[in-house]
């Protein structure tokens, strides 16, 4: 098992994706859609996957980390 993705929630989509494009220099694996957009360093790193909120909301968190793994019965 290993860290896929780090997903990121936030109600500024246009400048959240703008910020982790620039700092990291990941690329889309696709166009964004829906304010929605999967980041990606070319396959070493764990992904940046961004994802609009319309608004903050109070006691949930912001940010989660997807695992990714070949044998998904196996590790539940």
């Amino acid at each position: 098992m290993k860290v896929g993705s780090i997903v990121i929630d936030y109600e500024k989509f246009d400048a959240m994706f703008a910020f982790w494009q620039e700092t990291l220099h990941y690329r889309p694996r696709e166009p964004a859609e829906g304010g929605w957009v999967v980041l990606a360093d070319g396959g070493e790193g764990p992904n940046i996957s961004l994802n609009r909120v319309q608004r903050r909301s109070a006691g949930r968190n912001r940010f989660h980390i997807d695992l990714y793994t070949e044998d998904r019965e196996g590790e539940v």
